[in-house]
């Protein structure tokens, strides 16, 4: 074996260099985020009804009795509201209600419980006499 150095890299001195304009990380911070994401149609298509939701269901919901919304927003809450209703694992009638249907049985692991009398019971030294008098009663009163 020889008592040898082991070999130590040397250090590369990095040589500088011209980036391009273009490879430049440029920050731009815009007034309004909004104007860069693309325009929303104005008007959405007609909603299909899915296998929780049909049009029937959305008419008996009785939303816009007032005529309070525009039709522009309540084509978008109804598209909304069938969106929910269509991901939805549940009937919403049934929210609250366990049902073995919704939810899957389970074994809870339990000991069987045993009384004083099936097993024995370290009694303080200090409390022994109290113990006896207790169980003298119990048994003369026949619990």
């Amino acid at each position: 074996m020889s008592a040898a150095y082991k070999k130590v890299d040397k250090k590369v001195w990095s040589v500088p260099e011209v980036t391009l304009e273009e490879g430049r990380t440029r920050k731009i911070f815009l007034s309004n985020s909004l104007d860069i994401l693309p325009a929303v149609p104005y008007t959405l298509p007609p909603s299909k009804d899915g296998k929780n939701s049909t049009r029937k269901w959305l008419n008996n919901t009785n939303i816009n009795l007032t005529g309070f919304f525009k039709a522009e927003e309540m084509s978008i809450f109804e598209r909304t509201l069938l969106q929910i209703k269509q991901v939805s694992a549940l009937d919403l009638s049934e929210f609250g209600r366990f049902k073995n249907t919704n939810l899957l049985d389970y074994k809870t692991a339990t000991l069987p419980h045993t009384f004083l009398a099936k097993r024995n019971v370290l009694v303080p030294p200090a409390m022994l006499e109290t113990v006896n008098v207790l169980i003298r009663e119990m048994l003369g009163n026949g619990t």
